[in-house]
């Protein structure tokens, strides 16, 4: 599930994103984190960015959490192999 506002300069300049997981593909995923498993495992994205008026279409920067290997995560997530 998730969720998204994209920045826009006509607008506001800031937006964000989040996207959240369920179930044993989670705790796969984010197995090796040295936070620990908690409720952050489930946050697969989350994070905000900001247009900057640089140039003709502007300069967006996002800050925050990001998924890097969208198919591992995919892969995990598909039919359920690793959620029983």
């Amino acid at each position: 599930m998730s969720l998204d506002k994209p920045p826009d300069a006509a607008n506001s300049r800031l937006g964000f994103r989040v996207a959240l997981g369920c179930g044993q593909a989670m705790n796969v995923v984010n197995a090796s984190d040295p936070g620990g498993l908690g409720f952050a495992q489930y946050l697969k994205e989350g994070y905000f960015s900001y247009l900057a008026p640089v140039g003709k279409n502007g300069l967006q920067e996002d800050f925050g959490k990001f998924v890097l290997s969208v198919f591992i995560v995919d892969v995990l997530n598909l039919g359920g192999y690793l959620t029983h």
